[in-house]
């Protein structure tokens, strides 16, 4: 089993205005993720959420401390190294939409792998049927509801069977009906073995998940 574990973290960003101010996006923290759960942290935009889920994930190094996936620091790496290995553990699916607006659902969803020069359309094709976007295998983005867009990304970010997948405000712009197939999908991955850390501002997203965590002004708190 391989537990994410961040210890005693935190993110500066530097302000230019009189002088230079700095301005800490999170605070100092520890943070942990059992293999095979589901952990929600809510707050309000601008409060360090996105910030500190970039950070877990390999986007964006700690000003201070590190992180562990089981014993491996994953920034101690060299950028190409820790590249390779976000793309063969990490799944990740961004704020709003992220398709390729020129290649068609079942090429979005296989982009990962193609990008390494493989292919695996038996994978995307069983993405889609669980994702109920079987029909759309040829359609473009533009063709897409926000809903299947957004359960498009969600079979993209686990095309390569990812260990840990991160899901940034993923029903942010999703109507009741489609946040609650979003959710319910996210579940099921937990279920299925998969680490998954959401970010939300959706009350609802508490009783799909196994631990939540709160941030406000850069503090996470439980």
């Amino acid at each position: 089993m391989m537990q994410i574990r961040a210890e005693q973290i935190k993110k500066e960003f530097y302000r230019k205005s009189k002088g230079t101010n700095i301005f800490a996006a999170v605070n100092t923290c520890d943070f942990t993720m059992e293999e095979g759960t589901l952990t929600v942290i809510k707050g309000r935009s601008g409060g360090g959420k996105s910030t500190l889920m970039n950070m877990l994930s390999g986007i964006l190094q700690p000003t201070e401390g590190k992180i562990l996936y089981g014993d491996v620091d994953i920034y101690s790496m060299k950028d190409k190294e820790l590249s390779e290995y976000r793309n063969r553990h990490i799944g990740y699916v961004p704020q709003g939409k992220s398709a390729i607006v020129s290649l068609s659902v079942i090429e979005n969803i296989m982009l990962p792998e193609i990008l390494y020069g493989e292919s695996n359309e038996d994978g995307a094709v069983e993405l889609m049927d669980r994702f109920g976007i079987t029909h759309l295998r040829d359609a473009m983005p533009e063709e897409l509801s926000g809903g299947e867009l957004r359960r498009m990304a969600i079979a993209r970010a686990l095309i390569r069977k990812p260990e840990v997948l991160f899901a940034d405000e993923p029903t942010g712009d999703l109507d009741d009906e489609n946040t609650v197939i979003v959710f319910e999908a996210l579940r099921e991955i937990a279920n299925n073995g998969t680490t998954v850390l959401m970010v939300t501002h959706e009350n609802d997203a508490e009783k799909y998940a196994d631990k939540i965590y709160r941030m406000d002004a850069g503090e996470l708190s439980d």
